[in-house]
């Protein structure tokens, strides 16, 4: 499959289908007189996802297992502070940032990914230490071992994402690779795409969550654990996270990905990035709903959305949302500082109700957040740090464990 510039872009992802070729850059790119947007590996969604397969926990490997995470990661003073906890038997501390995907090629070197100039896929990137990870959850992280830095795992998602397995090579923006010594279960690697080593030259450093396996009360474990902390934390059993990860109260990057599309973008100021093309024409549909007005959203999401204007409209609450103050839902951008990508780079989520004077507050009812809530939304005041004005739409993919 050739691209325009010569390169070639394949990728097998879960329903079987290929990468399609590239489609030239709109007009509203501020690249489009440079390299051309690579095709995107994009599975085609249903109208509405159906959820993935209950996965059950491992009673063996995850009864007495916290997850913990903060707003923005922790520090290991913090996570050394918990190993001294009593009650505390073994801690595992998991950095998470984003790396970026240049090329891959199969174990018997075929070319499975290759993108132009700049042009990356990002992916959600793991450091986890062997040792720790199977200190917590014994065997079952018997696919971590023997990672050694220079090498990278791939979760199971993420493999059959891009259709790699062990001996395929992984290049890397940096101008890296990394040789995929093994494919790890999607529960133990924390639905990350791709897992290095923590000495490894990647360099993932921020701790996003620990997993700590103790005995006793859960509760009370828990509870000294936010005593040595400075910040609030999320603290459950992880049997009971569908996704055991930090943020585990939205979808993890490679489901996203699996569900919605997987694109390739570009890094472009600031917080801003450029999506390619041929995810954008495939999955953005642009249209005028009422009271809000003009609006671009994955068109998953986009039915989703009016359906909530809908039924707030059939209710007479429609008076509940203010144009004024409505923010819109599709832009590519980065979150904060991070290189974590938002999920409005999907067209995933809506800002309604936005204080301009505070960004993350917003005057609503509690009528219209469940009707969001109804229609497969999760409200950003549910989240650690409230993001008020935020629904992200999450289908029926996150279900209750």
């Amino acid at each position: 499959m050739s691209l325009a510039v010569g390169l070639v872009v394949v990728a097998a992802v879960l329903t079987g289908a290929v990468g399609q070729q590239v489609a030239g850059l709109s007009a509203d790119d501020p690249s489009a007189a440079g390299s051309p947007a690579p095709a995107e590996p994009s599975p085609d969604p249903a109208a509405s996802p159906s959820p993935e397969p209950r996965v059950e926990p491992d009673v063996e490997h995850e009864s007495n297992v916290l997850l913990v995470w903060g707003h923005g990661g922790t520090d290991s003073s913090f996570s050394d502070a918990v190993r001294t906890l009593p009650g505390v038997l073994a801690v595992s501390t998991v950095r998470v940032d984003r790396r970026d995907l240049a090329s891959a090629r199969t174990a018997d070197g075929r070319v499975a990914a290759e993108l132009p100039g700049n042009w990356v896929v990002p992916l959600d990137t793991a450091a986890i230490d062997p040792d720790d990870h199977a200190a917590v959850l014994g065997s079952a992280a018997a696919g971590l071992a023997g990672l050694a830095p220079g090498q990278a795992l791939l979760g199971e998602t993420s493999a059959a994402l891009r259709g790699l397995g062990v001996g395929a090579v992984v290049s890397l923006a940096d101008g890296s690779t990394r040789e995929i010594v093994g494919i790890v279960d999607d529960r133990v690697g924390g639905y990350a795409e791709l897992i290095v080593h923590p000495d490894d030259p990647a360099g993932v450093d921020i701790e996003r969550y620990l997993l700590v396996r103790h005995d006793g009360d859960a509760a009370s474990v828990a509870d000294a654990i936010r005593a040595v902390a400075t910040e609030e934390l999320r603290i459950r059993p992880m049997a009971d996270a569908r996704y055991p990860r930090h943020g585990d109260g939205v979808l993890p990057q490679v489901v996203i990905k699996t569900h919605f599309g997987e694109f390739a973008m570009l890094d472009v100021a600031g917080r801003r990035i450029q999506v390619g093309a041929t995810w954008r024409d495939e999955y953005l549909e642009t249209r005028t709903l009422p009271h809000v007005g003009l609006t671009v959203c994955h068109r998953v999401v986009m039915d989703a959305f009016d359906a909530v204007l809908d039924d707030l409209a059939a209710r007479g609450l429609l008076g509940g949302i203010n144009p004024s103050q409505y923010q819109g839902c599709w832009l590519g951008r980065v979150i904060g500082a991070s290189r974590t990508l938002s999920h409005h780079s999907w067209g995933l989520a809506v800002d309604v109700n936005v204080n301009p004077a505070d960004v993350f507050t917003a005057e609503l009812s509690e009528a219209v957040i469940q009707t969001f809530e109804r229609h497969g939304f999760v409200w950003g005041g549910d989240f650690l740090r409230p993001d008020e004005p935020h629904f992200e739409y999450v289908g029926d993919l996150l279900g209750d464990r």
